[in-house]
């Protein structure tokens, strides 16, 4: 489902810039980058970055973190509670890292074709399954630098598993379906969803970005809430 017009002539300033300008642009001119990928649609060197920074927010974490969130998951389990942790916390770290590196790009995957899905076939904007996944792979980066930028509240609470999300500014609330559904809207994973809605509409090229970023957030808090309802 090629589009003549997201194939113009090239100008100078229009050629995809280097990834450290990808990096800034994503999180400050989106919809410019996006016109830019539409074009010339570009994946594996932001994945590397994405992976580079999400296993550089476990590395960050000390050994003791990593500790108190293998007590803690053991204490929620009735688990035999080891004297010493160490080991154990050394090992977590280590596969934790070398899991972002095969989690990230099947996250990229699985991003892509979900709204690929939604998108092309559901609503049937126009897009090509690799401006789709150029578009997530960079969206994705606002994950990777969110996970880094959260690293010091996660050395704070000492949780490894500590994440940014709504279910954080509503502490008053019981454990239940709210509770949960909350703690699943991770605010940075929700700016990628808002970005992905973004993409679609500037690589279709005739769809207003709004809609399409409510579209594209509507269906992650659908999902959510049937992931949290799972969770019960």
């Amino acid at each position: 489902m090629e589009r003549a017009e997201l194939e113009p002539d090239r100008l100078p300033d229009d050629r995809l810039p280097g990834l450290p300008t990808r990096l800034v642009q994503v999180l400050v001119a989106p919809g410019r980058l996006f016109r830019t990928l539409a074009r010339e649609p570009r994946s594996w060197d932001a994945l590397a970055l994405g992976i580079v920074l999400a296993g550089l927010s476990n590395l960050l974490l000390p050994i003791e973190v990593w500790e108190q969130t293998i007590r803690e998951q053991m204490t929620q389990f009735d688990g035999d509670m080891p004297v010493d942790l160490t080991v154990a916390a050394r090992t977590g770290r280590v596969f934790g890292t070398i899991g972002v590196a095969v989690f990230w790009p099947i996250l990229a995957v699985l991003t892509t074709g979900l709204y690929s899905l939604l998108f092309l076939f559901v609503f049937g904007y126009e897009g090509r399954f690799r401006q789709y996944f150029s578009m997530a792979s960079h969206a994705l980066l606002v994950a990777a630098l969110g996970a880094l930028l959260v690293a010091p509240l996660r050395i704070w609470t000492e949780s490894a598993q500590f994440t940014l999300n709504l279910g954080a500014f509503f502490p008053m609330l019981e454990e239940g379906l709210a509770a949960r559904f909350l703690g699943l809207l991770d605010l940075f994973n929700l700016w990628v969803y808002a970005l992905v809605g973004l993409g679609a509409s500037v690589i279709d090229g005739d769809r207003e970005p709004l809609p399409s970023m409510g579209v594209s957030l509507g269906f992650a808090l659908l999902l959510s809430l049937l992931i949290a309802s799972f969770l019960e």
